[in-house]
């Protein structure tokens, strides 16, 4: 069974972690948004907060459990850094679908916003 995985940062297809989706041999189906959410700069990397106004680009991606396994480890999931949660996303090939997404877990007061609609 394959899923649909939401990506906005590092696993973006010019980010440096996105050999772990291509080695996974997922397939890339294209630019998305997810509403609901906005972008916060963490250093070096961002992460995405639940914000009724926000919006978030990025790009969706059919993956594996397996593969999702592996992305759970990088995002930090056991270290509760992110989280992993079922939302909808709307992509520009296939419309509205529900992907998962990684939504940072600690606090974001302080934290600078990336503006809606601006990729990592």
């Amino acid at each position: 069974m394959k899923d649909v995985l939401f990506v906005y940062g590092t696993l973006m297809r010019n980010g440096r972690a996105n050999t772990i989706l291509r080695m996974m041999r997922s397939e890339f189906l294209g630019e998305a948004r997810l509403d609901g959410y906005s972008m916060y700069d963490l250093g070096p990397f961002p992460g995405i907060a639940p914000d009724p106004d926000g919006s978030v680009r990025g790009e969706a991606w059919r993956v594996s459990e397996r593969c999702l396994k592996l992305v759970d480890g990088y995002e930090g999931v056991d270290n509760r850094l992110y989280e992993r949660r079922l939302e909808e996303a709307e992509t520009d090939t296939f419309g509205k679908v529900k992907a998962w997404v990684y939504a940072y877990c600690r606090p974001t007061e302080g934290l600078k916003k990336v503006p809606a609609g601006q990729a990592w």
